[in-house]
């Protein structure tokens, strides 16, 4: 977890100055805890604070209090051990306040009895798992912040103009955000907005995990009486209209889903490729709102081609990713 945002997070709600330092007595500690946490300190109304920065989802079968006990066990007299996480489902943090273990979920909570504080903003949720993704909706929402000129607090709505989502749908992609550790939700009066925290680089490179290819399934058909130049390239095609790539044998496009329900009755569907046919991309969320220049943007073009074997694909998507605009 990025110090920065534990620092920002410590800042804006204690309204106080806070310097995070790399903790220097970690070598003292059992091997267990160096390779399970990241350790850093901080002073906090005159009392030192030692971090136990986790990455991981709690594991209800560690006893966590008493991990903090030894960290505290190597620190100077009075020192306070907390335990610091992206992310607490409801049960984890009520068993963490039962035990009286102090802990941060930064953009979240803190909760530091020795120093009387108990301050929540919102609960966050584990409904994103490391082993799932994020929505498409999010993943969309979340491509509009990057790609648009750079906002570091934003209201959710605000990536929503070109979608048109619903409220309920965006509130849903505020909370992924956070969830994942992308963001950080605060309150401007009675609305909430996100902060990222991070540089439009560093979100993106920390989103790798939580992404997924928009294109849920691949349809060649022959040209029929609906034009298609409308719709933009999408994959090799894309890629080689940016790259010395040469360009595919059949033309790939990309179209939203709910726009394909209502157009296939009119395309001839082929079962296998066929010369003069069209290859199409059938997304997860609408690729003409963020499309450019003819083409899908960079960001779902990168992931679409992710698990492509091809080494000179992979050259020209590295290259395409080398010139993102940050």
């Amino acid at each position: 977890m990025d110090h920065q945002s534990i620092q920002r997070y410590l800042q804006d709600v204690l309204v106080t100055d806070v310097s995070i330092r790399r903790w220097e007595a970690v070598q003292r500690l059992p091997f267990h805890l160096r390779d399970t946490y990241d350790f850093a300190e901080l002073v906090l109304f005159d009392r030192l604070c030692v971090l136990v920065i986790s990455d991981r989802k709690l594991d209800l079968d560690v006893d966590i209090r008493r991990q903090l006990e030894v960290v505290a066990g190597h620190a100077p007299r009075g020192a306070i051990a907390i335990y610091v996480v992206p992310a607490l489902a409801s049960h984890e943090r009520r068993r963490l306040i039962m035990q009286g273990v102090p802990f941060i979920v930064p953009g979240n909570q803190m909760f530091l009895p020795a120093l009387g504080l108990d301050l929540r903003e919102y609960f966050r949720d584990r409904r994103v798992d490391a082993s799932h993704h994020l929505s498409p909706s999010t993943q969309a929402l979340l491509f509009t912040a990057l790609l648009s000129p750079w906002e570091e607090d934003i209201h959710p709505q605000r990536l929503n103009e070109r979608f048109g989502y619903t409220p309920m749908t965006v509130s849903r992609a505020a909370r992924e955000l956070q969830a994942a550790g992308l963001a950080a939700g605060f309150s401007v009066g009675r609305e909430k907005w996100l902060r990222f925290g991070q540089s439009p680089k560093q979100v993106w490179q920390h989103a790798q995990t939580w992404l997924r290819s928009p294109v849920g399934k691949h349809v060649w058909t022959l040209p029929a009486a609906n034009p298609i130049d409308e719709a933009p390239l999408a994959g090799l095609s894309a890629l080689a209209a940016q790259s010395s790539l040469a360009e595919p044998v059949y033309a790939e496009r990309a179209i939203y889903v709910e726009r394909w329900k209502h157009m296939q009755h009119h395309e001839r569907i082929l079962h296998a490729p066929h010369p003069g046919a069209t290859h199409w991309q059938i997304w997860r969320y609408d690729p003409d709102a963020l499309a450019g220049d003819g083409r899908v943007d960079p960001l779902s073009l990168i992931v679409s081609l992710r698990d492509e074997r091809d080494e000179r694909v992979q050259q020209a998507r590295a290259q395409l990713e080398a010139r993102l605009p940050w």
